[in-house]
């Protein structure tokens, strides 16, 4: 906590994914407030709500659907909207970015936007697989870390705002687990040593043991 309250103060961008989410002692002395984007699921959000205080009523966050209208899912964004509401309007997490992943279908961030103030939420779709799911692990991670790698990329005066930055790293993961194979399993072992490698590109696959 104290790195983050430095980071904090320096004015450091600082991203905290909670999963496994901390205990509820813990989560009611952590300082959320001091960060910059949080990344949590819809299950996540209510836990973190019901340690911090979940408020019976709230204003609900304006919601932005995609242009080409109402997606099959959408009781399942509502849903996220409504609990992701209550944490983005929450006294700890209103200076906060908070994004609520939704597995296949996509994601809804609460972001607040420099050209009229306030939060609004934005779903983005998660981009549909061409071939069948080999294997899904890994795929928050590379989500998440893409989308580092682009606010790294802002900080560095790079073109792109957040949204671009979000609709990159969220079509970007179904095409890794199509695109890769994860080989988990070497003579019988397993959770140690996880590869991965591209299909149709000139890299050389490791030799298997």
């Amino acid at each position: 906590m104290e790195y983050l309250s430095a980071a904090h103060t320096l004015g450091i961008v600082t991203i905290m994914n909670p999963s496994p989410l901390l205990t509820a002692e813990q989560t009611r002395v952590f300082p959320w407030e001091k960060l910059t984007w949080l990344i949590v699921n819809e299950g996540e959000a209510g836990d973190l709500l019901a340690s911090v205080g979940d408020p019976q009523t709230v204003d609900m966050v304006e919601l932005v659907l995609p242009s080409e209208g109402a997606p099959e899912d959408e009781t399942v964004i509502r849903s996220a909207h409504a609990v992701g509401s209550k944490l983005a309007n929450h006294p700890t997490f209103k200076d906060v970015g908070v994004i609520c992943t939704l597995g296949s279908v996509g994601l809804v961030a609460f972001v607040s936007l420099a050209q009229d103030g306030g939060k609004k939420a934005f779903y983005l779709p998660s981009a549909k697989l061409d071939g069948p799911v080999v294997d899904t692990t890994g795929a928050g991670d590379c989500f998440t870390g893409y989308f580092v790698s682009g606010l790294m990329g802002m900080k560095q005066g790079h073109e792109g705002d957040i949204l671009d930055i979000l609709n990159t790293s969220i079509k970007v993961c179904p095409s890794r687990i199509s695109q890769y194979r994860i080989l988990i399993s070497q003579r019988g072992h397993t959770g140690s040593g996880n590869l991965c490698t591209e299909k149709g590109n000139n890299r050389q696959r490791p030799a298997e043991r």
